[in-house]
């Protein structure tokens, strides 16, 4: 429930960031609705199969579904239907399902525990779109497996995903291929629900074991086609042990292996990078489709590489519009620290003024570059004793090389971010004390009295006149200009007082064909680097 939780959750910021209240004088005609009770129930579920924070989630979703695919989706449960098919095709007329919808598109789930029944019915308005036949594989490939071991709410809204995937392939002129799902008649499709009938061994039970590689890159392909076998085993030798420990109980649906190789068949891996002991390593996707999640591996002593895919689910979110973030309030808990060196090229940002707290987008660094004014980080030079960095654990003397997405952070940034950081917010950083590393994540706190402080601690940065370059991407701009970790930019673009804004200013205006030029100091000498700029990498819309 972990996942469908976490979506269900995004989905209520996202719905309460939109609707306003009843005294404002800018209501639209779905808010008014909303707030006067006269907008249909979504989910009316009679039977009581689902706690009362599910439904809440299961409808705050649907809301969005019409909102963003002018899909108007209903779930209705109830006990001992005489006839489910004349009672879905009845509801679905004298409710008029499908008239929240500008175009009349409505589907309706009906679900009867009690005769272990369950019906989708579609309106002719999306029947190009739910095709029968994607309508039985919905009921018997997704929503099935997991009402069989009594998780109603999370087969609906796993259904529910799929539904919108479907929507959002409809709107690129993709067509449902079934393959070899058996076609239903009729306008609609009905199921056995199989609600509490034990785990459908279907996809593990008799499934050969899939052995690990010899690189993370073969590993990775031998997963994917293990999924395209629909084989579902949970303890194949391909995962590490805490992934199997992880994924022990839970449900892969035919529906879930079958989207996730038709998703990353259109993934391309732009970095296969390594940690100095080459026993983890990151297989960064291009951010062209950010439905592409990056994938961890870790190297066993037989030398073999294994997914941790306990990393990958518990430390990544995913947006409505299915792109990948990694999630602030599981930073601690997922160990995705551990593979931060394959996300360096990487820059992450909370969007939409930080009302998202949790979610940290990833965007490409300009040139494939970071460099600032900073040597190393920033030091705590004072904070007092009872003030809040104190109770956080920090002391003075200790050196903060990241803060958030931040890394060498220069302490006017630190700066602007403490006073602006809305209160509540996780705040990962990493310190170095002594000779030793470590990470430490907390809550921003909320902005004091006037005349206090907030966070009562005194940084100071040691800096440097000009920007230093901290990384560099491999097979980036600035790598193809020549640029190294350490040099010191001393002119760029034949501008010889160079800053940090210039140098973004002028890669927002670099077109390809253009040459780029740069001075840099290194190890006592002047260098002058140049190189001709080529188109500059796409990054999908995040939505």
């Amino acid at each position: 429930m972990r996942l469908v939780v976490l979506s269900a959750l995004l989905i209520v910021v996202a719905s309460y960031a939109a609707y306003g209240y009843i005294e404002s004088s800018n209501l639209t005609l779905d808010e008014l609705k909303q707030q006067v009770g006269l907008e249909p129930k979504l989910v009316d579920d009679r039977a009581d199969l689902l706690p009362q924070a599910d439904e809440e989630y299961i409808t705050e979703y649907h809301r969005m579904l019409l909102r963003r695919f002018d899909i108007d989706y209903r779930i209705l449960t109830d006990n001992n239907l005489p006839n489910i098919n004349r009672f879905a095709w009845e509801r679905f007329n004298d409710e008029k399902v499908g008239s929240e919808s500008e175009q009349g598109r409505g589907l309706l789930l009906v679900i009867d525990p009690e005769q272990n029944q369950l019906r989708i019915e579609v309106s002719a308005g999306l029947e190009s779109v739910y095709p029968d036949a994607f309508v039985a594989y919905l009921e018997n490939r997704q929503m099935v497996p997991f009402f069989n071991r009594g998780r109603v709410a999370d087969g609906i809204f796993a259904t529910s995903e799929l539904i919108r995937i479907r929507a959002m392939e409809a709107q690129e002129g993709l067509e449902f291929d079934p393959s070899s799902i058996r076609m239903s008649q009729g306008a609609g499709a009905n199921a056995t629900a199989g609600i509490d009938a034990g785990r459908d061994t279907t996809f593990t039970q008799g499934k050969p074991d899939v052995p690990a590689a010899d690189t993370p890159e073969e590993t990775y392909r031998r997963f994917f086609e293990s999924l395209a076998n629909r084989n579902g085993r949970w303890d194949l030798d391909i995962f590490t042990p805490a992934t199997k420990q992880h994924m022990k109980g839970m449900i892969s649906s035919a529906a879930q292996m079958d989207h996730g190789v038709k998703t990353y068949r259109n993934c391309m891996i732009e970095h296969a990078t390594y940690n100095e002991e080459r026993t983890l390593a990151v297989l960064a996707h291009s951010l062209s489709n950010r439905a592409c999640d990056p994938f961890f591996l870790e190297k066993g002593e037989d030398g073999k590489w294994r997914l941790d895919l306990k990393t990958v689910g518990t430390a990544l979110g995913h947006t409505f519009g299915n792109i990948w973030y990694i999630d602030y309030r599981r930073y601690a808990l997922s160990g995705i620290e551990r593979y931060e060196f394959g996300l360096r090229h990487l820059v992450f940002r909370r969007p939409k003024g930080e009302q998202f707290e949790h979610q940290g987008i990833p965007y490409y660094r300009s040139y494939g570059m970071q460099a600032n004014y900073v040597d190393e980080g920033i030091r705590i030079v004072r904070l007092a004793s009872d003030g809040f960095m104190a109770r956080q654990g920090f002391r003075q003397g200790d050196l903060i090389v990241q803060w958030e997405s931040e890394l060498f952070p220069h302490q006017n940034y630190v700066s602007r971010r403490m006073s602006s950081v809305r209160p509540g917010l996780d705040i990962h950083t990493r310190v170095r004390r002594g000779d030793t590393y470590f990470s430490k994540t907390f809550k921003a706190p909320p902005h004091p009295p006037k005349g206090e402080y907030r966070f009562n601690v005194t940084f100071h940065s040691a800096s440097s006149a000009v920007p230093q370059v901290h990384y560099i991407e491999p097979g980036g701009l600035a790598d193809k200009l020549g640029l190294q970790p350490g040099d010191y930019i001393v002119g760029w673009q034949g501008n010889e007082k160079a800053d940090g804004r210039f140098i973004q200013q002028t890669y927002r205006q670099l077109q390809p064909g253009d040459e780029l030029t740069a001075r840099v100091y290194r190890d006592g000498q002047v260098l002058d680097l140049s190189t001709q700029a080529g188109e500059k990498r796409k990054m999908g819309q995040v939505q």
